[in-house]
């Protein structure tokens, strides 16, 4: 009767084992450290968004939203107002007055 257990330590070597926990974690640093390519039109706006025909800004964070909050104030940095108001003057009334001209009796 053979009496080794289903799984054994031994079937598994201690050198394999480091080898293959070795090449494990450099697939997963690689994995995680490697990041995408970043868009042509973050680095150099004008090249998709000419500024002829298009305002554009960018804003960075650590999360989406504050980051797209970010570009909208700058793309409100950009503008600039100037309020003028201009009340034309009143033409002038004619000047009257109540004489009585009657030359009556005095």
């Amino acid at each position: 009767m053979n009496n080794k257990p289903a799984f054994s330590s031994s079937l598994i070597q201690p050198k394999t084992l480091a080898g293959l926990l070795v090449v494990l974690s450099v697939l997963a640093m690689t994995a995680c450290s490697s990041t995408p390519d970043r868009p042509e039109w973050l680095n150099n706006p004008e090249s998709a968004y000419p500024a002829a025909t298009h305002l554009s800004a960018t804003g960075s964070a650590d999360d989406r939203q504050r980051a797209s909050d970010r570009a909208i104030s700058n793309l409100a940095k950009i503008f600039e107002v100037s309020v003028q108001v201009h009340i034309p003057a009143q033409p002038e009334r004619p000047f009257r007055t109540n004489v009585n001209t009657d030359s009556g009796p005095m």
